[in-house]
């Protein structure tokens, strides 16, 4: 049995054993575990001080595809969050700083998506959800400096992961 569901431009298919997968038919697909892994949140690898937000928010729902629906959302909005605060910052600084940022962000895309992938064309969402908020904090952190008028280029273009 399969359902979808599309959510801010991901596309969610669970089958029983719950899947997270692309649609793409050819995807080589395993299952996750959610429950397992929403009670890892607040782990080192989160760095965020809401550590425990993801069991506070969708630990209570009985179902597996409820769960993975909730942590989904919360991933989506993390992403969000993340893009917010990128630009800020790339707007606050300029030259071979923002060069710098630039490529600094795409090689810790490239980081998340390896780190996080659960198999051919599949995401681990939670895994997604704590690094995007890990680096949301390093990034508010260099943003928050640059305010204060304490840009420290090594900080921003530094490979903080």
């Amino acid at each position: 049995m399969r359902m979808g569901r599309f959510l801010g431009g991901y596309a969610i298919l669970l089958t029983v054993p719950l899947l997270l997968a692309t649609t793409d038919a050819r995807a080589n697909i395993r299952p996750v575990d959610v429950q397992t892994n929403i009670t890892t949140a607040g782990s080192p690898m989160s760095g965020s001080t809401s550590g425990s937000t993801l069991t506070e928010q969708c630990g209570s729902y009985r179902t597996a595809y409820d769960r993975t629906y909730c942590v989904t959302k919360l991933f989506l909005k993390s992403d969000q969050e993340l893009n917010t605060v990128y630009g800020k910052l790339e707007s606050a600084v300029a030259g071979d700083t923002r060069q710098g940022l630039v490529q600094v962000q795409r090689d810790w895309i490239r980081y998340r998506d390896h780190a996080c992938e659960a198999g051919a064309g599949s995401i681990d969402v939670v895994c997604s959800y704590h690094v995007n908020h890990a680096r949301t904090d390093y990034l508010r952190d260099r943003l928050r400096e640059c305010k204060a008028g304490h840009c420290d280029k090594t900080l921003i273009v530094r490979k903080s992961w």
